[in-house]
């Protein structure tokens, strides 16, 4: 009696359909499967695709190969099946199942007996999943091989770059480069070409006029016109140092990007190294169009510290330089304590500030006290001159004269336009003894 398979699937379907599912349940462990292929897979055989049982929880999957293809199911009930084509079979192929069980076949009486190969299929399946799993563990704990340059066979002897580009962002910091870049290019297309306008020179403080203007040479005083009229223009442009500008008259203001310069004809303005500004009279102000590097407005007028750094003494009473900027005002007795004082009249002081300022005002106190003899001595007092720097070749700033008044505060102002300095002479004379309490220092900083 010829062994009898039932018919499980039977159909036709396209290569790109991909898995096919089929979920006809079936008691059996025996498949009779066959795919149509190209002429060539049946040539010899090899895997075309797999085949996925599913019962319950279980799953097991077995390769097919072409032609007609026996397999021995592990799990005797079936819940459904999918076939997965790896190869190319065709455009269209068609898929045929049937199946039988073992014991159906050994109950017929003249069939012959079931190959034993098909009979251990269930066993090889397992033991190969175990040797696979061994094998992955074992994969897994092997270290990647060191390879010496040497060792390598058929290097080419050379690696030649081939053609490629990168992006910006890929390249570290060029962004921030080229922002740099361009910025110093925006500021030196800011400054005035040649041939563009006509531009005067300065070399020597100046009133200045509409026009555009390039100091030459450091810490010059410039003054804007006194009378301008509406729609002035004055550009200027400072080299490697400051440029002071002041106002023309009591009344100007400059309009210093958002901030107003404080009203006076010696309040203004001060570009800093290649700084430039470009400013226009409207409404009674100069108003900046143009602002390229750093322009700053002065400051208030405020008391600054400083510290005596040279002095000349003729004849001291080995009073401390100190004692001068020591803040007492009113004579206490010697001064030892109160001020400093010299026989003679010659009394030389370098006065060193913190930062360049714009000296404005003087303070002086006066007054008499105890001489190195222990007898009350009057101190003299007629003029003080000071200059910019630390000698009297330096600019200067004024000659002032102080009447001989004990422990009375004398104010006298600065008036002269000055460059910003951190150091200043201070010289007395004209008195054969002479004493100050105290001395303060009224200036601008900007």
């Amino acid at each position: 009696m010829p062994i009898q398979f039932e018919s499980l699937y039977n159909q036709v379907h396209q290569f790109n359909q991909g898995v096919v599912n089929i979920n006809t349940p079936f008691t059996g462990n025996v498949l009779s499967l066959n795919v149509s292929t190209k002429p060539e897979y049946l040539v010899s055989s090899q895997v075309i695709g797999y085949l996925y049982q599913y019962y319950g929880e279980n799953g097991k999957g077995y390769a097919i190969k072409s032609g007609v293809d026996l397999i021995a199911l592990e799990l005797p009930e079936t819940d459904s099946l999918k076939f997965v084509p790896t190869a190319f079979l065709s455009d269209s192929y068609t898929l045929k199942i049937s199946y039988t069980s073992v014991g159906q076949i050994l109950n017929e009486s003249n069939t012959v007996p079931i190959p034993s190969q098909i009979l251990a299929l269930p066993n090889q399946f397992s033991l190969l999943e175990n040797d696979l799993s061994e094998l992955e563990l074992a994969v897994q704990g092997l270290e990647a091989p060191t390879v010496n340059w040497d060792s390598i066979q058929n290097k080419p002897l050379s690696f030649n770059p081939s053609t490629h580009s990168h992006s910006i962002t890929e390249i570290t910091g060029l962004s921030t480069e080229l922002t740099i870049i361009t910025d110093r290019l925006d500021d030196i297309e800011a400054l005035p070409q040649a041939g563009s306008e006509a531009l005067s020179f300065l070399t020597q403080n100046s009133v200045l006029a509409d026009g555009s203007y390039l100091s030459l040479v450091p810490n010059l005083v410039c003054t804007l016109p006194s009378q301008p009229d509406t729609g002035d223009r004055i550009a200027l442009t400072a080299g490697n140092h400051n440029l002071q500008v002041r106002h023309g008259n009591g009344t100007n203001q400059i309009r210093n990007g958002a901030n107003l310069t404080m009203l006076g004809a010696d309040e203004g303005i001060i570009l800093r190294p290649y700084s430039r500004i470009e400013l226009i009279y409207l409404d009674d102000k100069w108003i900046s169009f143009e602002r390229v590097g750093t322009v700053d407005n002065f400051m208030s007028i405020y008391q600054v510290p400083y510290t005596v750094a040279t002095d000349s003494f003729v004849d001291p009473f080995g009073t401390p330089l100190n004692n001068i900027f020591n803040g007492v005002k009113v004579p206490t007795g010697a001064f030892t304590t109160d001020g400093v004082m010299a026989r003679q009249n010659i009394l030389n002081l370098t006065l060193s500030f913190a930062s360049p300022i714009i000296p404005r005002q003087l303070r002086l106190w006066g007054g008499q006290g105890n001489d190195s003899f222990g007898g009350a001595a009057q101190y003299g007092l007629s003029g003080i001159t000071v200059y910019a720097g630390t000698s009297s070749s330096g600019q200067l700033l004024g000659t002032f004269t102080f009447s001989n008044l004990n422990g009375i505060e004398q104010v006298r102002d600065i008036v002269t336009n000055t460059s910003v300095s951190s150091l200043f002479l201070v010289c007395t004379g004209n008195a054969n003894n002479i004493g100050i309490l105290e001395l303060e220092v009224y200036a601008k900083t900007v």
